[in-house]
């Protein structure tokens, strides 16, 4: 007689979006007990932490694109079909803070010459605009609402105005001005 072994199965499951250079966790679902090997290949991806069975790892992929995980696990020296599992890593927004203006007495807005800001002048902020972006403004005590790629306020002291910007896919990225 013939001895025929069934070939173990498997699952990658993971987030289908990664951002760049930030750890996503990956984890193998299976139904066959007793898996003995776990071959992985990351298609670029570099391991933050890794255990000897079938996970979770800590993954991130310092370059944006679609990346293919592959797996194939052992079970009795039987190896299973190549499980694939695509994740597509995306690029960090762009965040930039582009004009800031002074708004006058007049209501007319006015460039900013430098050591030209006084105390208790409003200052309109203008961030690179995205329609799939979040913005947040900082300090909170001068933007404590504004969510929009336009921000203004009235500046009591110098200090350091922040936008901070996550994209659809929960990529972050910042921009600073003084």
């Amino acid at each position: 007689t013939i001895t025929v072994r069934r070939a173990p199965t498997a699952e990658i499951d993971t987030n289908l979006n990664a951002c760049i250079n930030v750890p996503v966790t990956i984890t193998m679902d299976t139904v066959t007990l007793y898996v003995e090997k776990y071959v992985w290949n990351w298609d670029g991806g570099i391991l933050t932490n890794e255990t000897e069975n079938g996970g979770p790892y800590g993954v991130y992929w310092p370059t944006p694109g679609s990346k293919m995980m592959r797996l194939v696990v052992y079970h009795r020296s039987c190896p299973s079909l190549e499980i694939n599992q695509e994740i597509i890593v995306r690029d960090r927004p762009y965040a930039k803070i582009l004009s800031y203006n002074k708004v006058t007495n007049y209501g007319r807005d006015t460039n900013v010459i430098a050591g030209k800001i006084c105390s208790r002048d409003t200052i309109v902020f203008t961030a690179y605009r995205d329609s799939t972006y979040k913005y947040k403004w900082s300090p909170q005590y001068y933007f404590d609402v504004d969510t929009n790629h336009i921000a203004a306020d009235r500046m009591n002291l110098p200090g350091f105005v922040r936008v901070d910007v996550t994209s659809e896919y929960g990529c972050k990225s910042a921009d600073s001005v003084f």
